[in-house]
């Protein structure tokens, strides 16, 4: 009886996959309580750990449950022990989704063979992983990533915290770091949906003019770079980086160039890649002529306009449209890695061109001094004392602990990760900040011991400032390589008209229509929803949604899938399954009519410029010599 239990619920859970983790295990033992229901024994050190209560389990996971928070809409339990705390949380969090990781194999496998589980299978409000380590860390990020716009929480399972501390101290700590991650990028994306398709359009036709960082892609192979960011250490870095000037690439993000300025320094190049109109600030009355600048097209345009000295536009990973119209101008591109920070992204540019080692100075990650920047940063503040215990405690540079935030940490995590991934490629990452986080995969150096080891040779940084074979080919601008964009950006016109209409003419009287049915059969819920799928398909294969629109209503998108569709799906009523399944579409056609009205007037100016350039690069091939 024991078998077949054991071998339904596996079936039920579709554990299939993960039955050489779900295994017995001697130091687990079996006992039944004065209330009658089980209880698992552990046996760590020499003594045996109830994982629930020795009198009433399910009373214990009851209190448990009822003291947690009402508001949070999906726990993240590390453990899933028997159930009872599963089912407890469930009963008593009405809107909450649970999503149980059991860690122990041993204690799954007692789980599934003692109790019948079907009805904790069959709640759509759910879910089971097993595993651990790396693996069902993967699978628990995909469901969060699923779950962006709802309040998570992560609860070990009481017991959990005294047999396995260390193992539950680790996952605490990784999902936190992605949790983070995921809500630094979400709020980017939001803040910033219309502010990059506009920078866009205004730097259109002077990024075409512009070089790609890709001629610079292994020039500089071997040759040391210093990563400059504002941290508030670099108040005690930056006269020291004066003798690494021709004996390394120096690199400063914009937050810091007018650090450089007030000490009479110049960065070999200069990296800035914020939307937003604050990032001007940092260059606002900067003398530039002599300075060179890598910027993303999506950059505040004033800071390419005003910009004297010779630029390089880098295509970022996360805009569709921008590597589109690279293809369609037949340019040899690289992808960069974006990342919550310029800092970030900066790290990715000189890693592509080849630098070895790269020194990390001046990068916190941390409020070094209760500082947000060093002195003389356009943006540096003082973090008041009665805020400070708002913020995170993380491990320091040297051995202490220091102050930061979420989004410094977020940083922080995509550096770690990225050192993490070229493991195996012969790098060297130095971190010579004077102070801040510890970024793990760094080697801890003073700045003077790392110039004095690294930076001892003179290096020929001629090639930054002088056009190589790769840009003079890049920079054939005859009116024939631009007609293929022009034709591209016109059809992107009409598709987008095209959209609108199917949105306003067949979408939304549809939902108009849907929503006064009062009583519904299966064939015309079928019938409607294979309706909205015809046009759903019609609009998403359109290069345009594709490569203009999808990246911008992401978000709304991750709801949809997220939320709604799976509500759909679950939902047994035809007349509420057909009320959700309008709601699906009608956030849909919002979404798509209103970035619609805004990217058609990004559209007709694209078309205009292009044209406008298209029509002076004809002229100048009729009258050569004017």
């Amino acid at each position: 009886m024991t078998g077949d239990r054991y071998l339904k619920n596996i079936a039920a859970f579709h554990l299939e996959q993960q039955l050489n983790f779900i295994k017995p295990d001697t130091r687990i033992k079996i006992e039944i309580t004065p209330s009658h229901w089980a209880t698992l024994l552990y046996e760590a050190g020499g003594k045996h750990y109830p994982l629930h209560s020795l009198y009433n389990p399910r009373e214990e996971a009851n209190r448990w449950a009822q003291s947690q928070d009402d508001e949070t809409e999906l726990f993240v339990m590390l453990g899933f022990g028997l159930g009872y705390y599963a089912e407890a949380l469930l009963n008593n969090k009405e809107r909450a989704e649970i999503l149980a990781v059991e860690v122990v194999g041993g204690v799954l496998q007692a789980a599934l063979s003692l109790r019948d589980l079907h009805h904790l299978a069959a709640n759509p409000r759910f879910y089971l992983l097993a595993g651990e380590g790396e693996e069902v860390l993967n699978k628990v990020d995909y469901i969060i990533n699923q779950s962006l716009y709802k309040k998570i929480e992560i609860l070990p399972m009481p017991s959990y915290r005294f047999i396995i501390p260390e193992k539950i101290k680790w996952l605490q700590e990784q999902l936190r770091q992605k949790f983070i991650q995921r809500t630094v990028n979400l709020a980017t994306i939001e803040s910033f949906s219309f502010t990059w398709l506009d920078n866009y359009t205004e730097n259109f036709l002077s990024s075409l003019g512009d070089n790609n960082i890709s001629s610079l892609k292994n020039k500089f192979t071997g040759v040391p770079a210093i990563l400059v960011s504002a941290g508030p250490s670099l108040t005690k870095s930056i006269t020291t980086l004066q003798l690494a000037k021709g004996k390394a690439l120096i690199v400063c993000n914009g937050s810091a160039v007018k650090i450089f300025e007030r000490y009479g320094l110049k960065p070999d190049l200069l990296v800035s890649v914020d939307g937003d109109a604050a990032n001007y600030q940092h260059f606002k009355n900067l003398v530039t002529e002599d300075l060179i600048l890598a910027y993303p097209p999506t950059i505040y345009p004033r800071i390419v306009s005003e910009f004297k000295g010779r630029r390089y536009v880098i295509t970022l990973d996360t805009f569709p449209f921008v590597q589109w119209m690279d293809y369609l101008c037949d340019r040899q591109t690289i992808n960069i890695r974006s990342g919550p920070s310029v800092a970030n992204t900066a790290l990715d540019i000189v890693y592509q061109m080849g630098c070895n080692p790269i020194i990390f100075v001046g990068q916190d990650l941390a409020y070094t001094g209760g500082f947000t920047h060093a002195e003389g940063a356009t943006h540096r503040e003082e973090i008041p004392q009665e805020n400070r215990d708002s913020f995170l405690q993380v491990k320091g540079i040297n051995g202490d602990t220091v102050l930061t935030s979420r989004s410094l940490c977020s940083m922080k995590t995509w550096f770690e990760q990225y050192i993490r991934n070229k493991a195996q490629e012969s790098r060297f990452f130095i971190n010579a900040s004077a102070a801040g986080a510890h970024i793990e995969g760094t080697h801890v150096m003073p700045l003077t011991d790392a110039l004095a080891k690294w930076c001892r040779e003179d290096i020929d940084l001629k090639l930054l400032k002088k056009d190589t074979k790769e840009c003079k080919e890049e920079k054939n601008l005859s009116p024939e390589r631009f007609y293929p964009v022009l034709t591209q950006l016109q059809l992107a016109r009409k598709d987008l008209g095209r959209i609108m209409t199917l949105c306003k003419e067949e979408l939304d009287k549809k939902i108009a229509a849907t929503g006064e049915s009062t009583r519904v059969t299966w064939e015309e819920f079928e019938t409607t929803a294979k309706y909205f799928q015809a046009i759903d398909k019609k609009i998403t294969g359109m290069p345009v949604f594709q490569y203009f629109m999808l990246p911008e209503i992401s978000h709304v998108l991750e709801t949809i899938n997220s939320f709604l569709v799976p509500k759909v799906n679950e939902e047994k009523g035809l007349q509420e399954k057909l009320k959700l399944l309008v709601d699906t579409y009608a956030l849909f056609s919002r979404a798509l009519v209103a970035y619609g009205a805004h990217l058609k007037t990004n559209l007709n100016k694209m078309v205009d410029d292009l044209e406008g350039y298209i029509r002076a690069l004809e002229r100048k091939e009729e009258k050569p010599d004017e």
